[in-house]
C-alpha cells in the first residue's frame, strides 16, 4: 500500500528506478543505458552548481558513471530516506572534489582563500539535501519517453492530478469532462509507463 504521505510521481519514479537498477547489476545494458540517460542530465547540473566548466563537467559525470557502475551492487535501501538519487548526489559531490584535488591550489588560476572557498562549496551539508525539484525533473524526463503517444490534454491532466496534485473533480471541471475520464487518462498513462519499464502490475 502507497504511503499517502508519497504523491503518485515519486512512488513511479521509485518503481522505475529500481527496476532500472535490479536489471542494470545484472549488466543488463539496456537499463543501464537508461539510467544513465534519465539521470546524465541532473549529474552534469549538479557538477555545473559546483563550479565546474562544460567540460570538466561532462568529464567529472563520465567519472560518476563510472563509479556508481562500480558500486552499484552495493547500493542498499534501508529506509526511505536512502534513495539512489540522495546516493548519485553523493557520488557526484565526491567526484567534484577529486576534481579539485586533483587541479591541486590553482584551478583555473584560482587559488589562496578562493580556492578554498570553492573546496568549502563542494563539502556536502549536515542537513539533508532537498532533491524534490530534482525529482519532477526526473519524473518529466520519464515521461519524454511516451509522451508522443498521447495527446496534449491528456497530459494536461496528467501533469495536473500527478506532478501538481490537483483534485480530479478539479480537474475535470477546468477541462470540461467527467472526473471519471481524469481517473481512467492518469492510470492509462501510468500503465503505459510501467509497460515501457518494464515493472510488474
Amino acid at each position: 500500500m502507497t504511503d499517502p504521505g508519497v504523491s503518485d510521481f515519486e512512488e513511479t519514479v521509485s518503481s522505475i528506478t529500481s527496476s532500472l537498477l535490479s536489471r542494470a547489476v545484472t549488466n543488463d545494458e539496456q537499463a543501464w543505458s537508461r539510467v544513465v540517460e534519465l539521470y546524465g542530465p541532473l549529474v552534469y547540473k549538479w557538477c555545473r552548481q559546483k563550479q565546474l566548466g562544460e567540460e570538466d563537467a561532462r568529464d567529472a559525470a563520465q567519472e560518476v558513471f563510472r563509479a556508481v557502475f562500480r558500486q552499484l551492487g552495493n547500493f542498499r535501501r534501508q529506509g526511505p530516506e536512502d534513495t539512489f538519487l540522495g546516493w548519485l548526489r553523493t557520488v557526484t559531490i565526491n567526484k567534484v572534489h577529486d576534481h579539485w584535488r586533483r587541479k591541486g591550489k590553482q584551478p583555473q588560476a584560482v587559488g589562496g582563500s578562493t580556492h578554498r572557498a570553492h573546496l568549502q562549496s563542494i563539502t556536502p551539508d549536515p542537513d539533508p539535501v532537498d532533491l524534490s525539484d530534482d525529482l519532477q525533473r526526473l519524473f518529466l524526463r520519464i515521461l519524454e519517453f511516451i509522451k508522443s503517444e498521447f495527446s496534449d490534454t491528456h497530459w494536461q491532466v496528467f501533469q495536473r492530478v500527478v506532478l501538481e496534485g490537483a483534485a480530479a473533480s478539479d480537474v475535470a471541471a477546468e477541462m470540461g469532462m467527467e472526473r471519471q475520464n481524469v481517473y481512467t487518462i492518469k492510470s492509462r498513462i501510468l500503465r503505459r509507463l510501467r509497460e515501457e519499464f518494464r515493472l510488474e502490475s
